[in-house]
């Protein structure tokens, strides 16, 4: 009945750059909740997706205000906030504001 735009905003970006998802570990999870895939890691709570979780290695290029930190994991769970910190980080494009 519905899908979700942050999703949809995502796999857009990951179809006009092919080369970011040799960048990614990406994993696709069912719709149904709990998403005990996520909430292992970071809380019932959490459990919104997309979701990009952050390499603890990973140097950040800019300062990005949605950023989350549970159990010393660092993630975004906003569509436009992931788009944006893969622009930044890996040269993309933005998304049009």
């Amino acid at each position: 009945m519905y899908f979700c735009p942050d999703c949809a905003l995502l796999e857009g970006m990951l179809s006009y750059f092919p080369d970011l998802r040799k960048l990614l570990d990406i994993r696709y999870i069912a719709y149904e909740r709990p998403r005990t895939e996520i909430v292992a890691l970071l809380g019932e709570e959490h459990q919104n997706c997309p979701l990009l979780i952050i390499d603890e290695n990973i140097v950040f290029a800019h300062n990005y205000a949605d950023l989350k930190t549970v159990n010393g994991i660092r993630f975004l769970n906003s569509g436009t906030a992931i788009a944006q910190f893969l622009a930044n980080q890996y040269g993309f494009s933005m998304p049009h504001p």
